[in-house]
Protein backbone atom coordinates (compact mmCIF):
# COMPACT_ATOMS: atom_id res chain seq x y z
CA UNK A 1 0.00 0.00 0.00
CA UNK A 2 1.06 3.62 -0.51
CA UNK A 3 3.50 5.02 -2.75
CA UNK A 4 7.34 4.19 -2.59
CA UNK A 5 10.48 2.71 -5.54
CA UNK A 6 11.30 -1.44 -5.08
CA UNK A 7 14.71 -2.20 -6.69
CA UNK A 8 14.85 -5.52 -8.26
CA UNK A 9 18.10 -7.68 -8.58
CA UNK A 10 18.34 -11.06 -10.77
CA UNK A 11 18.14 -11.86 -14.53
CA UNK A 12 15.28 -12.32 -16.72
CA UNK A 13 13.96 -15.71 -17.76
CA UNK A 14 13.47 -16.76 -21.28
CA UNK A 15 9.82 -15.33 -21.14
CA UNK A 16 11.45 -11.91 -20.10
CA UNK A 17 9.91 -11.72 -16.34
CA UNK A 18 10.91 -12.08 -13.15
CA UNK A 19 10.14 -13.10 -9.96
CA UNK A 20 9.32 -10.41 -7.36
CA UNK A 21 10.51 -10.60 -3.44
CA UNK A 22 8.20 -12.94 -1.40
CA UNK A 23 5.68 -11.04 0.94
CA UNK A 24 4.96 -8.46 -1.41
CA UNK A 25 1.74 -7.39 -1.47
CA UNK A 26 -0.67 -5.07 -2.70
CA UNK A 27 -3.86 -3.26 -1.87
CA UNK A 28 -7.05 -5.72 -1.88
CA UNK A 29 -8.80 -5.00 -4.89
CA UNK A 30 -6.11 -2.63 -6.74
CA UNK A 31 -5.79 -3.06 -9.93
CA UNK A 32 -2.74 -4.48 -11.55
CA UNK A 33 -3.67 -3.64 -15.19
CA UNK A 34 -3.36 0.04 -14.07
CA UNK A 35 0.26 -0.60 -12.95
CA UNK A 36 2.93 -0.59 -15.11
CA UNK A 37 7.08 -0.78 -14.18
CA UNK A 38 9.72 0.51 -16.47
CA UNK A 39 13.44 -1.55 -16.55
CA UNK A 40 15.92 -1.79 -19.04
CA UNK A 41 17.04 -4.88 -20.56
CA UNK A 42 20.34 -6.01 -21.08
CA UNK A 43 22.64 -3.39 -22.67
CA UNK A 44 19.69 -1.65 -23.90
CA UNK A 45 19.62 2.51 -22.83
CA UNK A 46 15.35 2.83 -23.33
CA UNK A 47 13.40 1.85 -20.49
CA UNK A 48 11.15 -1.27 -21.48
CA UNK A 49 7.42 -1.13 -19.56
CA UNK A 50 6.70 -4.30 -17.79
CA UNK A 51 3.32 -5.44 -16.19
CA UNK A 52 2.80 -6.87 -12.42
CA UNK A 53 0.84 -10.47 -13.05
CA UNK A 54 -0.50 -12.37 -9.74
CA UNK A 55 -0.32 -15.88 -9.75
CA UNK A 56 -1.78 -16.58 -6.67
CA UNK A 57 0.02 -13.91 -4.52
CA UNK A 58 3.05 -14.93 -6.72
CA UNK A 59 3.86 -11.58 -8.26
CA UNK A 60 6.21 -11.32 -11.02
CA UNK A 61 6.77 -8.88 -14.20
CA UNK A 62 6.27 -9.35 -17.95
CA UNK A 63 7.10 -7.34 -20.57
CA UNK A 64 5.17 -5.46 -22.50
CA UNK A 65 7.13 -3.37 -24.90
CA UNK A 66 8.49 0.16 -25.25
CA UNK A 67 7.07 3.23 -25.08
CA UNK A 68 7.38 6.28 -27.63
CA UNK A 69 6.59 9.77 -26.76
CA UNK A 70 4.48 10.90 -29.74
CA UNK A 71 6.10 14.51 -29.04
CA UNK A 72 9.47 13.26 -29.61
CA UNK A 73 8.68 11.95 -33.50
CA UNK A 74 8.91 13.63 -36.41
CA UNK A 75 5.15 15.39 -36.62
CA UNK A 76 5.59 18.02 -39.57
CA UNK A 77 2.88 15.91 -41.33
CA UNK A 78 0.51 16.62 -38.77
CA UNK A 79 -2.29 18.95 -40.66
CA UNK A 80 -4.07 21.78 -38.29
CA UNK A 81 -6.87 24.06 -39.18
CA UNK A 82 -4.83 27.05 -38.02
CA UNK A 83 -1.05 27.59 -37.24
CA UNK A 84 0.77 24.16 -37.19
CA UNK A 85 1.01 21.95 -34.42
CA UNK A 86 3.06 22.66 -31.42
CA UNK A 87 5.43 20.30 -29.29
CA UNK A 88 5.12 20.59 -25.77
CA UNK A 89 2.71 23.85 -26.16
CA UNK A 90 -0.61 24.78 -27.36
CA UNK A 91 -0.93 25.59 -31.14
CA UNK A 92 -1.36 29.59 -29.89
CA UNK A 93 2.08 29.02 -28.65
CA UNK A 94 1.02 28.93 -24.88
CA UNK A 95 1.73 25.94 -21.98
CA UNK A 96 -0.71 22.93 -22.36
CA UNK A 97 -3.30 23.50 -20.43
CA UNK A 98 -6.01 21.39 -19.11
CA UNK A 99 -9.74 21.73 -17.92
CA UNK A 100 -10.11 18.29 -14.85
CA UNK A 101 -13.74 19.92 -13.79
CA UNK A 102 -12.41 21.68 -10.94
CA UNK A 103 -9.17 23.32 -12.39
CA UNK A 104 -7.16 24.75 -14.72
CA UNK A 105 -4.11 21.94 -15.14
CA UNK A 106 -0.62 22.31 -16.74
CA UNK A 107 0.92 19.80 -18.48
CA UNK A 108 4.50 19.64 -19.87
CA UNK A 109 4.37 17.00 -22.57
CA UNK A 110 2.36 16.77 -25.68
CA UNK A 111 1.17 18.08 -28.86
CA UNK A 112 -1.09 21.00 -29.43
CA UNK A 113 -3.20 21.32 -32.93
CA UNK A 114 -6.45 23.02 -34.01
CA UNK A 115 -9.42 21.38 -35.39
CA UNK A 116 -9.75 20.00 -37.94
CA UNK A 117 -6.24 17.95 -37.42
CA UNK A 118 -4.75 14.30 -39.03
CA UNK A 119 -1.96 12.48 -38.21
CA UNK A 120 -1.01 9.06 -39.78
CA UNK A 121 1.41 6.73 -37.82
CA UNK A 122 2.46 3.81 -39.09
CA UNK A 123 2.99 0.72 -36.64
CA UNK A 124 2.97 -2.52 -38.93
CA UNK A 125 1.78 -4.46 -36.68
CA UNK A 126 3.54 -4.19 -34.01
CA UNK A 127 2.16 -1.63 -31.45
CA UNK A 128 0.57 -2.60 -28.22
CA UNK A 129 -1.27 0.66 -27.14
CA UNK A 130 -1.98 3.73 -27.17
CA UNK A 131 -2.59 6.41 -24.73
CA UNK A 132 -3.28 10.67 -24.03
CA UNK A 133 -5.30 12.82 -21.92
CA UNK A 134 -7.31 15.14 -24.65
CA UNK A 135 -9.58 18.23 -24.47
CA UNK A 136 -9.42 21.79 -25.09
CA UNK A 137 -6.76 23.47 -24.54
CA UNK A 138 -7.35 27.03 -22.00
CA UNK A 139 -6.67 29.44 -25.13
CA UNK A 140 -10.13 28.92 -25.76
CA UNK A 141 -11.61 29.65 -22.82
CA UNK A 142 -14.13 32.62 -22.90
CA UNK A 143 -13.78 32.18 -26.73
CA UNK A 144 -16.97 31.94 -29.03
CA UNK A 145 -16.48 28.18 -30.71
CA UNK A 146 -14.18 25.51 -29.17
CA UNK A 147 -16.25 21.81 -29.71
CA UNK A 148 -14.04 19.26 -31.05
CA UNK A 149 -14.42 15.00 -30.87
CA UNK A 150 -10.80 13.10 -30.39
CA UNK A 151 -10.39 10.31 -32.61
CA UNK A 152 -7.93 7.28 -33.30
CA UNK A 153 -8.80 5.45 -36.23
CA UNK A 154 -7.87 1.85 -37.46
CA UNK A 155 -7.34 3.17 -41.40
CA UNK A 156 -6.89 -0.05 -42.59
CA UNK A 157 -9.84 -1.62 -40.86
CA UNK A 158 -11.90 1.73 -41.56
CA UNK A 159 -12.90 1.87 -38.37
CA UNK A 160 -12.73 3.96 -35.30
CA UNK A 161 -10.83 2.64 -32.34
CA UNK A 162 -12.13 5.05 -30.11
CA UNK A 163 -13.85 8.78 -30.13
CA UNK A 164 -13.85 10.87 -26.97
CA UNK A 165 -17.22 12.83 -27.96
CA UNK A 166 -17.82 16.24 -28.20
CA UNK A 167 -15.34 18.08 -25.77
CA UNK A 168 -15.60 21.97 -24.94
CA UNK A 169 -13.30 24.20 -22.79
CA UNK A 170 -15.69 23.18 -19.76
CA UNK A 171 -15.72 19.64 -20.59
CA UNK A 172 -13.14 17.57 -18.16
CA UNK A 173 -9.90 16.64 -19.83
CA UNK A 174 -10.36 12.56 -20.83
CA UNK A 175 -7.70 9.72 -20.76
CA UNK A 176 -8.41 7.75 -23.42
CA UNK A 177 -6.42 4.00 -24.14
CA UNK A 178 -6.23 1.98 -27.32
CA UNK A 179 -5.23 -1.54 -27.66
CA UNK A 180 -2.96 -1.47 -31.29
CA UNK A 181 -2.67 -4.80 -31.23
CA UNK A 182 -2.24 -6.00 -34.87
CA UNK A 183 -3.18 -2.85 -36.38
CA UNK A 184 -0.46 -1.56 -39.49
CA UNK A 185 -1.88 2.22 -39.25
CA UNK A 186 -3.69 4.58 -37.26
CA UNK A 187 -4.47 8.59 -37.96
CA UNK A 188 -5.13 10.58 -35.08
CA UNK A 189 -8.31 12.66 -35.63
CA UNK A 190 -9.39 16.14 -34.13
CA UNK A 191 -12.72 16.45 -35.88
CA UNK A 192 -14.04 20.08 -35.48
CA UNK A 193 -17.67 20.16 -34.33
CA UNK A 194 -19.59 23.39 -35.95
CA UNK A 195 -17.22 26.61 -37.19
CA UNK A 196 -13.30 25.96 -37.06
CA UNK A 197 -13.28 29.23 -33.97
CA UNK A 198 -11.02 28.44 -31.04
CA UNK A 199 -10.82 24.57 -31.86
CA UNK A 200 -7.34 24.52 -30.11
CA UNK A 201 -6.94 20.75 -29.02
CA UNK A 202 -4.31 19.04 -27.26
CA UNK A 203 -2.55 15.80 -27.53
CA UNK A 204 -1.25 15.19 -23.84
CA UNK A 205 1.14 12.72 -22.67
CA UNK A 206 0.37 11.09 -26.33
CA UNK A 207 2.48 7.60 -26.26
CA UNK A 208 2.41 4.60 -28.32
CA UNK A 209 3.94 1.77 -26.39
CA UNK A 210 5.85 -0.75 -29.47
CA UNK A 211 6.68 -4.55 -29.19
CA UNK A 212 10.47 -4.01 -29.92
CA UNK A 213 12.82 -1.10 -30.24
CA UNK A 214 11.32 0.03 -33.55
CA UNK A 215 9.47 3.31 -33.44
CA UNK A 216 6.32 4.32 -34.88
CA UNK A 217 7.04 5.63 -38.17
CA UNK A 218 5.09 9.27 -38.83
CA UNK A 219 6.28 9.64 -42.64
CA UNK A 220 7.51 7.68 -45.60
CA UNK A 221 10.82 6.82 -46.54
CA UNK A 222 11.38 9.47 -48.88
CA UNK A 223 8.90 12.09 -46.68
CA UNK A 224 6.64 13.07 -49.47
CA UNK A 225 3.44 11.43 -48.25
CA UNK A 226 1.09 11.32 -45.48
CA UNK A 227 -0.02 7.47 -46.23
CA UNK A 228 -3.66 8.25 -46.88
CA UNK A 229 -3.93 4.29 -47.55
CA UNK A 230 -1.38 1.00 -47.53
CA UNK A 231 -0.34 1.25 -50.75
CA UNK A 232 2.27 3.87 -50.23
CA UNK A 233 5.42 3.37 -48.89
Amino acid sequence: EGGGTLFLEGEWNDDASVSLPAGLSFAEGADLSKVTVQATIGESTRPAIFAIVNDNEAYSLEYVGYPYNLEDLDFSWMTSGWETPKKNKAVGGAPLQLFNGDSWIEYPRGIGTHGTSSWYVRLNGNGVSFSATVGVDRESDGQSGGEVNFIVRDVVGGTNLVESGTMTCSTPAKNITVNLDGIELIELVVDKLGSYSWDHADWVNPTIVMKGESAPVTRSADGTNRWTGMGEN
